[in-house]
């Protein structure tokens, strides 16, 4: 087994490839002045016969980063790999999963036949947003969500929380996760949007009143607008302290939206580079890599 790192996250690659004790390939990615990607395995001579774990986060530019990753599972493939398996920190396009108005592309469709077509053979994405995307493809798939490394390093800031509060019912499992790793109750929020005109008409669903330290906990953030909503509404609620943790931020405003957003904690994993994503995450890929080859 080899570790073949992409053009992005190189640091969790290094990290990857330490913990499972494995060798990594050089892998030489630049770009062209037309924007064309060039790609070379530079020690192509030990693909052959190896199962190889393709790192490769499909953040912006994502079109760039996903032909990245599809071109480097094909070379591999024909250099002899006997697998190729893909270690996805974010998959792009995932929120496009299903059909809402007439005409719209279920773009997370197109992306996985896109990557079993370039002959990847099995899938980790970290906090996939809607698992029923994995119907769409043959590939072995495996969503990870690191609430080991989200409770941990909420309890080295020496965050206490009394509940986890999902903004939408969708996030509801992940605040299941998280609260059983601190062994308090979770809550799931209400939310229902309006599919032309984008509004949001929230309710605290099962909230109970009496805790003074909340931790909302969501997949991607862009707007903020479900974590705002569900802020204000728990600070009415009597809450004195509100955490956020979200597993990917999309843009360059969205850390200062949660800053404003929140009074306590506002982290998010290392999936996406942004000024606030200072929880690691390689330790939860390597144990789901290593429960697969077990």
């Amino acid at each position: 087994m080899l570790l073949c790192p992409g053009s992005n996250q190189r640091s969790i690659s290094r990290e990857l490839a330490e913990l499972l004790n494995i060798e990594v390939l050089n892998t030489n990615i630049s770009t062209f002045p037309d924007g064309e990607v060039y790609l070379r395995i530079e020690d192509y001579e030990r693909v052959p016969g190896e199962t190889i774990i393709l790192v490769q986060s499909l953040y912006a530019p994502q079109e760039r980063n996903l032909f990245t990753l599809l071109n480097l599972s094909e070379t591999l493939k024909d250099l002899g790999a006997r697998e190729v398996w893909a270690v996805i920190p974010y998959l792009c396009y995932s929120r496009a999963d299903r059909v809402v108005l007439p005409g719209e592309a279920v773009s997370a469709k197109t992306v996985l036949k896109l990557m079993e077509a370039s002959m990847i053979s099995r899938l980790f994405v970290v906090d996939v947003h809607n698992e029923a995307i994995f119907k769409f493809t043959d590939m072995l798939t495996t969503n990870i969500y690191p609430s080991k490394d989200y409770a941990h390093y909420l309890k080295k800031q020496g965050v206490s929380p009394d509940l986890i509060v999902a903004p939408d019912e969708g996030a509801k499992v992940r605040a299941q996760l998280l609260a059983n790793e601190f062994g308090i109750p979770s809550v799931a929020m209400k939310k229902i949007r309006d599919p032309i005109t984008g509004d949001i008409q929230t309710s605290l669903g099962e909230f109970s009143q009496g805790a003074d330290e909340v931790v909302i906990v969501d997949d991607i953030v862009s707007t903020g607008s479900s974590i705002a909503e569900a802020s204000r509404m728990l600070r009415a609620e009597g809450v004195k302290k509100v955490h956020v943790i979200v597993s990917h931020v999309i843009g360059e405003r969205a850390p200062e939206r949660l800053h404003s957003m929140a009074n306590g904690i506002v982290a998010a994993s290392t999936s996406i580079p942004s000024s606030i994503s200072v929880i690691n995450i390689t330790k939860s890929l390597a144990e789901a890599l290593v429960a697969v080859g077990e």
